[in-house]
């Protein structure tokens, strides 16, 4: 049997042309990731988040996306200082949802249970230790992305607080 030209390619078979056409081993596709922390994974952090974590403190944050304008979703810790609540980004300044929210003026929508519009404005360096310490507190899947454990000073969490953005939660603009 003969096969020939791009019928050979589109049926599967290598070798168009010979009489001993081969059939193509069809291509393995990677599975998706069941890891907690993957695409699958993060639904189940919203609805429950991470072993150990309070389930106020973890919310879904939805910023739109500064290039495709769609609404783009991430899983966040809300740790509270003095009564007020925070985001911080555990990545650093090169997070994603962060460059989108410099882009939209801090305009958000956080989700725990329904959706709330939000407005979240940059803390300063100099404020941001405590937050930091409250968060490594409250967040043990951000720890592993801070050089600080639990506990330590307020002047280490100071030596950093530039290289981690903090955003406070407020009420959007009427």
């Amino acid at each position: 049997m003969t096969i020939s030209g791009e019928s050979a390619v589109a049926n599967g078979f290598r070798g168009a042309g010979s009489s001993r056409a081969q059939r193509v081993q069809p291509t393995v596709l990677p599975q998706p990731s069941t890891d907690l922390g993957g695409p699958l994974g993060q639904p189940v952090l919203l609805l429950v988040g991470p072993p150990g974590a309070p389930a106020q403190s973890w919310v879904a944050l939805r910023v739109r996306d500064r290039v495709s304008g769609r609404m783009r979703q991430d899983a966040v810790v809300i740790p509270t200082v003095a009564g007020q609540r925070y985001v911080v980004s555990m990545f650093g300044t090169i997070s994603d949802w962060v460059q989108n929210l410099e882009a939209a003026k801090g305009d958000a929508v956080i989700s725990h249970g329904g959706s709330v519009h939000v407005r979240l404005v940059n803390v300063a360096p100099d404020e941001r230790p405590p937050i930091l310490r409250e968060y490594v507190r409250v967040a043990s899947s951000g720890r592993k992305h801070f050089p600080l454990p639990v506990g330590a000073p307020l002047a280490e969490f100071a030596a950093i607080a530039s290289q981690y953005p903090v955003y406070r939660i407020e009420a959007p603009p009427r």
